[in-house]
Formats: C-alpha cells, structure tokens, sequence
C-alpha cells in the first residue's frame, strides 16, 4: 500500500511540474560541410501527431513562401524526434535510430536559404508555423542569430529547451544575443545534440503582458501596456489593422521604463495593430504574444475660414475673409449668383498675407457668389468650403452736365 502511495505522489508531483508544446516545431539545423545537413523535428505536445498534416518548406536565393515543399508522412509520438537527413549526411547522422532520408528533398538549403514547418490549418491548406530565415530578398551568405554573423551557414543551430512554440517571426526567434535568441549556435558539422531534444519549460512560464492601450494624433502613436510581473524588457510588432505577424515592423528589447513607446510618421484616419510579448531574463524565455490591439489615427482638423465679406465698385469688388487658426493659404472659387460649385472660377493657393482678393472686370448691377477653403500644411488637409457669400456691385455712377447759355449775343 505504501509503495502504490508513493508512486501516486511521485506521478502527481511529474505532471503537476510537466509542460508540453504548442505544436511540432523545428528542434535543431544543421548546415555541415559538404552534404552533411538536416532538419530535427520534435513533438512535445503530448499527444503522437500525424505527420500528414505538415510540410518542410524551403526558399532558395530569395522569394516568397515556398519555392519548394515536401510532403511528410507517419506518425511522430509524443516526446519524440525526426531527423530528416541528406541522404549523403555523414553516416553519425544517417544511422540515428530516428533519422530518415526518405524526405532528403527537404535538406536541398544552404546558408541564405529560408528553412520552414508548415501545417495543414484544417481544410487542406498550409500555413507557415515555424521558420528559419524569412521571405524577401538573399540575406547573402545566410543570417545572423544569437550574436553569430552568418549563423545560418555553416554551423548547426539547437533551439533552446525553454522554447515551447513554433515561431514564424524570424526577427525574434533569430534574436540579437545569445540571452534574447531562441537558438544556441555551434561550429559546423557538430553533431552532438540530433537525435534528441530536451524540453524543460518550467510553469509558470514567463508573464504576459496586459491593458494593451494608445493615444494618438493624426500622425502619431503612444503605445503602452502593463508588463507581466518581474519582467524588464518586451518586444512590439506593429503594422496596418489585420497584418499577419511575422510582416510588421518589429522593435525588440524595448524597456518600457523609458516611457511609452512612441511611433511617427503614421498615415492620418488609419487603422493599425500591435501586438506585445514581454521577455524574462531569469529563465531566458518569452510570454505568449498578447494582441492585437487596434489603434486609430485621428483624422486632421483643418479650421475653417470665417466671416466672409466684400467690398465693390461697379466693375470690382475686394474679396475678405478670417482664415482658420494656424492656416495661411486660401482657395476660392467665384461665380454669378446662384452657380453650382465646380462651375465656378477659381483661384488656388491665395496667402492671404498679401491682402484682399481683388476681382476686376465684373459687370455693374450684378450679384456675385464667392467660397472659401484654408489649407493646412502641417496636415497635407483642407477645411470645408464656406459658403456662398453674395456680393452686388452697384450701377455705373452717373455724371450729370449742366450747359449754360448765353443769350445776350443772339440776335432774331
């Protein structure tokens, strides 16, 4: 009885300090000499997946998402690895008791050739989860990762233990340092670590962020968030309102006790997202990523012109206005009594610096018809049209003559 007992502690005390997974994901790389190369595949989600269900992608040179795929097939159990091996790999790695060369497609990559896990999202097509390198142009000789320049050519790459997800955002999953990597890189044509990959996440893992939030111009952005309890720095993707992660523009190891996180430059009465994961240096690991958060910029206000007015003569008039705050450029457009704005004459770019607006040659005894819009330059935007104002001008003056006669001289 006792024995029975201490093995239904030592079984709850196991699971209770157990972690899985998210998904099958990209344990190790390696780019050796020569053929010497493959992709380490682990399975840590607790249940045995279907391989059916994925595909290793690959990018040669440059491009988008896939130049080549291969289909994989069988069963990978749970806690289990699948090398998939050149089939002239040195033999250290073809003999593995878990190796295959029967997907040897799938290692045709060199150094500045993107590597990626695909899946099936359930109706038959595949979607990236997992990436080593990314879409877009030749990196050139491959891609730095953990602080190692070219790491992606010839060295062999071990993600760390502490990974639980696969990650298609190759700006963090490459990092800048070892600390901030989820890789640790090794010399070419090491093969100690295939075969097998411990997984040893602790739970709780690291916290996440929370109370996502912004304030906003129209051109500008303040991002902030509650960081999850303990931890120092955090990464930020951002774009367009419903950018897929992995395109936007990333900003990584942001300490947020330098403030908010200002953006500039944004496009006035636009949408965008962003997305934040904290980082905790004492167990070198990641929150989940928290988002999106969808932000809007304002749209800009330009102030509209006032109190409009005029002064004529019979053939002339003096064209008057208050221009909105801040703005100092007019458009305005004039016409007879009644015309229908865009049939009008108009005059752009007036700077009202320069004094009234004068119209000549108008005709006497007539109304007129004038609009008004400012423009604002620090917005690039225009007020509405005020309007109309009506304006006469008065009859011709009329100049009366008085004729004198003498008639002293006349004779009958």
């Amino acid at each position: 009885m006792m024995k029975k007992l201490l093995l239904f502690l030592f079984v709850l005390i196991s699971t209770a300090g157990f972690s899985q997974t998210t998904d099958l994901l990209i344990s190790e790389y390696a780019e050796g000499t020569s053929n010497h190369k493959y992709l380490e595949l682990y399975n840590g989600t607790g249940a045995s997946i279907n391989l059916a269900n994925y595909e290793l992608w690959r990018i040669s040179n440059g491009g988008s998402w896939p130049d080549y795929t291969v289909s994989l097939t069988g069963t990978l159990a749970d806690g289990a690895v699948l090398v998939v091996a050149n089939s002239q790999a040195d033999t250290l790695i073809t003999n593995l008791p878990n190796a295959t060369t029967a997907f040897n497609a799938a290692t045709y990559f060199n150094g500045d050739d993107a590597v990626g896990l695909a899946k099936n999202n359930g109706s038959g097509t595949f979607i990236l989860i997992d990436a080593i390198g990314k879409s877009g142009p030749d990196p050139g000789s491959g891609w730095d990762v953990a602080g190692t320049t070219n790491a992606t050519a010839n060295h062999t790459m071990v993600r760390k233990s502490t990974q639980a997800s696969p990650d298609t955002n190759w700006i963090t999953a490459a990092g800048t340092t070892i600390a901030n990597s989820q890789w640790e890189v090794f010399p070419q044509n090491t093969w100690t670590y295939a075969g097998v990959h411990t997984f040893s996440q602790s739970s709780p893992t690291c916290n996440d962020p929370s109370v996502l939030s912004a304030s906003t111009t129209s051109t500008s952005a303040s991002l902030m968030w509650n960081m999850g309890s303990g931890n120092v720095m955090s990464d930020i993707e951002w774009g367009i309102n419903g950018f897929s992660q992995g395109s936007g523009t990333m900003i990584t190891g942001f300490m947020q006790a330098s403030g908010a996180l200002m953006l500039s430059n944004l496009t006035p009465s636009t949408s965008y997202d962003f997305y934040v994961r904290d980082y905790c240096a004492p167990t070198s690991s990641y929150s989940n990523w928290v988002g999106p958060y969808t932000f809007s910029q304002a749209s800009p206000t330009c102030n509209d012109p006032s109190v409009l007015s005029a002064t004529t003569t019979s053939n002339s008039a003096s064209l008057m206005w208050n221009m909105g705050s801040g703005n100092m450029m007019s458009d305005i457009e004039w016409g007879i009594n009644g015309f229908s704005q865009g049939s009008g004459t108009m005059i752009t770019g007036f700077m009202q610096a320069s004094g009234a607006l004068m119209l000549s040659n108008l005709t006497p005894s007539t109304s007129y018809d004038f609009y008004v819009r400012d423009y604002c330059a620090p917005t690039s935007s225009y007020s509405n049209w005020v309007g109309p104002y009506t304006f006469i001008t008065p009859p011709p003056v009329q100049h009366n003559v008085t004729f004198q006669v003498d008639m002293r001289n006349v004779t009958a």
